[in-house]
């Protein structure tokens, strides 16, 4: 069996972040590829073609104020659809891996952070989509099973809508992922090819930073009608927290049970590398951030959690966001009357779940 990994980054993040956040070795039976997020240079240089003819200091210095603005753009407001493409490409380039005279069982996973997951993992399921609709499917292709990872995906502020679906019809678009999972599956007559991991953080204090509308969609009709082998894990209190360490706010959680070690834990098991228990993990980790919020509500909140979930921890940034302090939400939610051992079960905060 031969496993590949490809894994899209979140806006900002660059390739080698992840590759030394997961520290995972390729091997005969992995191969990993790890893409740049957007507004990263080399995202941009995969992506746009600068004119080589410029010459002179002053040419020089405005094609970089440029080339900055541009990745500053493309941080603040999303993908185009020339970015998409060019991260496609990782896709083509990993699928050389396979030996067609040896590997007859291959397995993909495909993840992605942030925009990453909102439009390069959604790019590629896709891409995936039209392909089988032209009929080149993956019927008799040694590809068994893939394994899908949307890690708190957000669109940015101008959505998501370069998925080339606007043909279909408006209870498609409901929700397109699912429809898109059964179609490529049904057409390429291979039953249970996909499974499907999303990891939301439980909250983040921009609503310029809401999560996807396409997998909150896609998780909710999971709940009612389980059509694809889907779980569902929740943690962290900022959008990267799973990513990043600094974002997770380490000093609230004891051990391993935190959202950057369930993030790795889930990738090695995907791999089918020695695991921690994720069940363990997982409740450990959901234990400790329930109790902090009902210490939000008693006034008993951890200092770090409460400087960290509002927006002015975004620094400058904070400007051009909005949004409520986590501390204001929970004192608001419990003043209506909701137990603090039932905060906010039903309500969705910028379409993530406080508590399940």
């Amino acid at each position: 069996m031969k496993k590949l990994f490809l894994w899209y980054s979140g806006t900002g993040t660059t390739a080698e972040h992840m590759r030394n956040f997961f520290n995972i070795t390729a091997s005969d039976t992995i191969k990993i590829a790890y893409v740049d997020g957007l507004g990263t240079e080399n995202n941009r240089t995969e992506s746009q073609t600068l004119s080589n003819n410029q010459t002179g200091s002053w040419t020089e210095w405005l094609m970089g104020f440029f080339r900055k603005t541009e990745l500053l753009h493309d941080q603040a407001y999303g993908y185009k659809e020339k970015h998409q493409l060019a991260q496609l490409e990782h896709y083509f380039k990993l699928l050389e891996e396979i030996d067609p005279e040896k590997d007859n069982h291959v397995e993909l996973i495909i993840g992605g952070h942030s925009r990453g997951a909102a439009a390069g993992v959604l790019g590629f399921i896709t891409a995936l989509y039209s392909c089988c609709k032209e009929g080149n499917t993956l019927e008799g292709s040694p590809i068994k099973k893939i394994r899908i990872l949307g890690v708190d995906p957000v669109p940015g502020t101008k959505g998501n809508d370069l998925l080339g679906l606007e043909s279909e019809t408006a209870e498609f678009k409901k929700n397109p992922i699912l429809n898109m999972l059964n179609f490529i599956e049904s057409s390429s007559k291979k039953e249970h090819l996909f499974s499907v991991i999303y990891y939301a953080a439980r909250f983040d204090a921009r609503n310029e930073f809401k999560a996807d509308d396409y997998w909150l969609n896609f998780y909710k009709s999971q709940l009612l009608n389980k059509q694809i082998d889907t779980e569902f894990y929740v943690g962290g209190f900022r959008h990267s927290a799973m990513v990043f360490e600094d974002d997770e706010i380490s000093s609230l959680y004891n051990g391993n049970a935190r959202p950057t070690a369930l993030m790795k834990e889930l990738v090695k098991r995907e791999l089918g590398l020695p695991c921690a228990n994720i069940v363990t993990l997982y409740n450990g980790l959901t234990a400790t951030e329930l109790t902090a919020l009902s210490n939000l509500a008693n006034d008993t909140g951890n200092t770090t959690l409460i400087n960290r979930t509002n927006k002015s921890s975004y620094g400058s940034a904070s400007v051009v966001y909005t949004g409520s302090s986590l501390q204001e939400i929970v004192k608001k939610i419990t003043a209506n009357g909701t137990k603090k051992s039932e905060l906010n079960k039903a309500n969705l905060i910028n379409n993530r779940y406080l508590t399940l």
